[in-house]
């Protein structure tokens, strides 16, 4: 059986609590993040992934529990 999802729905379904407790957290502690940048954490948190790349911004270690892992270092 195959199907097509809306994956605007898919994630935000998977990702909006996740992106909002990201996002407090961050802001608790003083630290601000773009929303894209917190869209894409979140969506490595909740599928239990390693986030691979070449933004800075997710390199900082800010974001408790996010695996990142930059390949063209």
């Amino acid at each position: 059986m195959s199907f097509v999802l809306d994956t605007n729905i898919v994630v935000a379904a998977l990702n909006g609590d996740r992106f909002g407790d990201v996002k407090a957290a961050l802001r608790r502690r003083g630290i601000n993040k773009s929303d894209a940048d917190l869209l894409i954490a979140a969506t490595a948190l909740e599928t239990d992934s390693v986030l691979v790349t070449d933004d800075r911004a997710l390199h900082d270690g800010a974001i408790e529990d996010l695996e990142v892992e930059n390949w063209t270092a």
